[in-house]
């Protein structure tokens, strides 16, 4: 059953491919995939930082949750930019020295499996592609899980980013998708792989009783202030009905690389209408949601 914080179970196809000891795959209802085991395992995960107040992204709660739930068996390497880290020198020798920090990483940790989380965009495909190179040459098998990107669903702007999608597909143990949707993609493009659907859900131990009561109806935007989560949409549809006469608050919570610029557009648009509230987590998320 699905609800109250209680877990689905899935026993995975691709499991015994991924490690040779007694183990399985749960999907909890927050996320993507979480571990339980009948031996004990070293996993070492690669993920965003996972604090929320410096990265909002759906791959951090994901991860977030899968080492709360199973805290002594995961190894998280932060990879990837915070939401208001600019690229300039200091970002660019962080990315050089990535491959080396996750070598020495591997070697500490000595992991039973290796899971990377990535997205199928331009920065993800060759960060992710190096990382994982280091990890079949370490002789350990990978977990690759796609979490959206633009290649995911739309053919690569070239041969060079085709061919490394191809090679990160194929040199894993195992590929994890959302949605059939996006496994029927990638499949059209590399058929010879074989991919898992573990479907995204939400863990909803936290969520209250909601009663609306909102004189105005209230809009709520709650994630990643990045175009890719359809903010210029939202902005456009906001902005048209506002200017016809359209009654509403629009509440944003968040944070991203188009932070600013978005909370300039909407205050533009639809004036005292634009409530931009900040970050919020846990229960103060489904309060938020609540309120809608």
């Amino acid at each position: 059953g699905i609800g109250g914080g209680r877990i689905a179970t899935y026993f995975l196809s691709f499991w015994p491919r991924v490690c040779k000891c007694r183990g399985h795959a749960i999907a909890d209802l927050s996320s993507r995939l979480v571990y339980s085991f009948d031996c004990s395992m070293n996993i070492l995960i690669i993920a965003p930082d996972l604090e929320e107040s410096r990265n909002v992204s759906g791959i951090s709660t994901v991860v977030r949750q899968i080492i709360e739930r199973r805290p002594s068996q995961f190894t998280h390497f932060i990879a990837g930019s915070a939401d208001r880290e600019r690229k300039g020198p200091r970002w660019l020798i962080k990315q050089l020295a990535l491959p080396i920090r996750f070598l020495m990483a591997v070697i500490r940790s000595r992991p039973d499996l290796i899971h990377i989380n990535t997205a199928l965009t331009d920065l993800s495909i060759w960060r992710d592609l190096a990382l994982l190179l280091i990890g079949v040459a370490a002789g350990r098998p990978i977990l690759l899980a796609i979490h959206g990107g633009k290649y995911l669903m739309n053919e690569a702007a070239g041969r060079l980013i085709d061919r490394a999608i191809g090679i990160m597909l194929r040199r894993s143990a195992a590929v994890v998708v959302l949605s059939e949707i996006e496994k029927a993609s990638l499949l059209r493009r590399w058929p010879d792989v074989d991919i898992t659907v573990l479907p995204n859900a939400i863990d909803t131990v936290n969520v209250p009783a909601i009663g609306r009561t909102n004189d105005t109806p209230v809009v709520v935007f709650l994630g990643r202030l990045h175009e890719s989560k359809g903010i210029h949409e939202l902005a456009d549809a906001c902005g048209k009905l506002h200017s016809t006469g359209g009654k509403f608050i629009l509440r944003c919570y968040g944070d991203g690389p188009e932070k600013d610029r978005f909370i300039d557009t909407m205050n533009e648009l639809l004036g005292r209408a634009f409530e931009y509230r900040g970050v919020v987590a846990g229960k103060e998320k489904w309060a938020a949601l609540a309120a809608s």
